[in-house]
């Protein structure tokens, strides 16, 4: 990138649109299609498409990117991850890709070879068939999204949930802790500047959660218990914008007021120092890995259990409850409603130690 790329990007803010901009493209979907249980909206990750016969449809659509720093297998990891995350949101096991390939001119065959098969090994492992696709390079293209891709699986049309679930009265459960991929990229990116002020220990630690920044065995875990009136009512994984977007668009997609105290989502060290270290707020920041979980009260103890015998940390920080208040209350103990979302500092970070050359 260079740094006329950068002041153009900055210009507009990276990551995603602005809330208006996204309002004003969500009316224009194109043709109605009475089959279409769950359109494109903000906060859902996942669509659902009725099939009939008792069964539907979800998918989900993500970018996919290499990230130089922890190199083709991992870069796939994470991107098919991101995407399996996603989807597992809804209750459903993944089953089915379709991948767009949109390469750098510069990204040699060598590279590309060792991610796309580290991405079709890892498919092969969570039981997804790569069913389609297209490959290219492109001028205008660049690291670190290199395509985008679409996952999908079928399940009964009682078997899913979405965000719009989430019931007044239902508690909220987070999984593992904020700011898991944010600390991570930045710790595998830039290890000298976080080496040099944080030491060795910090380093390797932020750079161990990388494989901590996926959901899919949370939300396959929490589902397990039941779901819908039966236990778990949503689940959202807190990717762009960190725990607080993620809850509030968990308020949007529900009508809820969604009322959580963070001081009970403790922060890792490392993860708070590397966050400190680049100015980033733990709570407002990527962080996938990290799961939202809205569950019938009768249900907690059996989650809480499930999870912690996965091995997956978990706590238990408010409730879902009507009403739609407007503010977001103490910094630490707040109430989340639909728009109160921060902007996502990570990009901006990202892209000025790319451009400032910090190793």
């Amino acid at each position: 990138m260079t740094a006329t790329d950068h002041r153009r990007a900055s210009d507009v803010g990276y990551g995603k649109p602005s809330e208006a901009t996204l309002d004003a493209i969500l009316k224009h979907r194109g043709s109605k299609a009475a089959d279409l249980i769950v359109p494109p909206a903000r906060g859902f990750d996942n669509g659902v498409l009725k099939l009939g016969s008792g069964r539907v449809l979800v998918f989900t659509a993500d970018p996919i990117s290499f990230i130089p720093s922890i190199g083709a297998r991992l870069s796939a990891w994470l991107s098919l991850h991101h995407l399996a995350s996603d989807l597992a949101t809804s209750g459903v096991l993944p089953r089915y890709a379709v991948v767009d390939y949109n390469l750098p001119v510069d990204f040699g065959d060598r590279s590309f070879r060792a991610y796309a098969v580290a991405f079709g090994r890892e498919c092969g492992k969570l039981g997804v068939t790569i069913i389609g696709g297209h490959t290219g390079r492109y001028p205008g293209c660049g690291l670190s999204i290199i395509g985008g891709a679409v996952l999908f699986a079928e399940a009964d049309q009682s078997g899913y949930v979405t965000l719009a679930m989430a019931a007044a009265g239902d508690r909220v459960v987070v999984t593992k802790g904020p700011a898991l991929e944010a600390s991570a990229v930045l710790a595998h990116s830039f290890p000298f500047k976080v080496r040099e002020a944080l030491g060795p220990g910090i380093l390797s630690k932020a750079k161990g959660r990388l494989l901590q920044c996926s959901t899919l065995a949370d939300s396959l875990v929490a589902a397990s218990v039941g779901i819908r009136l039966d236990g778990i009512t949503s689940m959202h994984d807190a990717t762009e914008g960190g725990v607080v977007t993620a809850l509030s668009e968990l308020a949007t997609a529900s009508g809820k007021e969604i009322a959580v105290d963070l001081r009970l989502i403790p922060v890792p060290e490392d993860v708070g120092r590397v966050c400190s270290l680049f100015g980033l707020n733990p709570f407002e920041t990527l962080s996938e890995g990290t799961l939202i979980v809205t569950c019938r009260p009768a249900k907690v103890a059996k989650l809480v259990r499930a999870l912690l015998r996965n091995g997956i940390e978990c706590f238990e920080v408010g409730e879902v409850r009507e009403g739609n208040v407007r503010n977001l209350g103490a910094k630490k103990s707040m109430r989340l409603s639909p728009r109160t979302l921060p902007h996502e500092k990570y990009w901006d970070v990202y892209a000025q130690g790319i451009e400032a050359g910090w190793r």
